[in-house]
């Protein structure tokens, strides 16, 4: 199996991140003491990313969820069929609520990313640098390279763009692509 990806570069994402407990009265709805800013606002861009940090923090427990059920399916003993399909579909609902938690995430990245003056806000870089990343786990290549096209464009040295070749160069080591790899890491 190849060894686990490098961990993503978002420090402006991780700074936003909203704690588990920031509302004793508001169980399940942790944003109900936001109030949103005006589109306009300077704070807007922060504001988005904050979400975007929520629902990845939701994206990365489903994650860690599908990942102990899978070394729970491998130990249990093949002869145990309705043990292994009870497991394979508690599985397949936290993949599903990963996947959601990721478009949701998509979501919120494009209006991030497509809002009238985003030029102006620091957390654009980084947002476009997310949005790659998620839209390459969700397979839609082709938005991910227009993506990653206007990452390179608007930030021709940004450390996000070296983050994003360094995680390349890992998923071609990966698939045994020791040429494409070498490239990548030289580069």
């Amino acid at each position: 199996s190849p060894p686990p990806s490098p961990p993503r570069y978002a420090p402006k994402m991780t700074a936003t991140q909203v704690p588990e407990n920031v509302c004793e009265t508001c169980r399940g709805q942790p944003f109900i003491r936001y109030r949103a800013p005006d589109i306009n606002s300077p704070e807007f861009a922060q504001f988005l990313l904050t979400f975007v940090g929520y629902f990845d923090q939701r994206r990365q427990y489903f994650a860690t969820q599908v990942a102990a059920i899978d070394v729970e399916i491998a130990a249990v003993n093949p002869r145990h069929k309705q043990k292994i399909s009870q497991l394979r579909a508690k599985r397949a609902k936290f993949v599903g609520q990963a996947t959601e938690n990721s478009e949701q995430m998509v979501k919120l990245l494009k209006t991030l990313v497509t809002q009238r003056e985003p030029a102006k806000s620091p957390v654009i870089e980084e947002a476009l640098y997310i949005l790659v990343l998620e839209l390459d786990t969700l397979a839609r290549i082709p938005e991910r390279d227009d993506i990653q096209q206007r990452l390179a464009q608007d930030y021709p040295t940004s450390s996000y763009r070296l983050h994003l070749d360094l995680l390349a160069a890992h998923d071609a080591l990966a698939r045994n692509q020791l040429t494409a790899a070498r490239a990548l890491y030289d580069k």
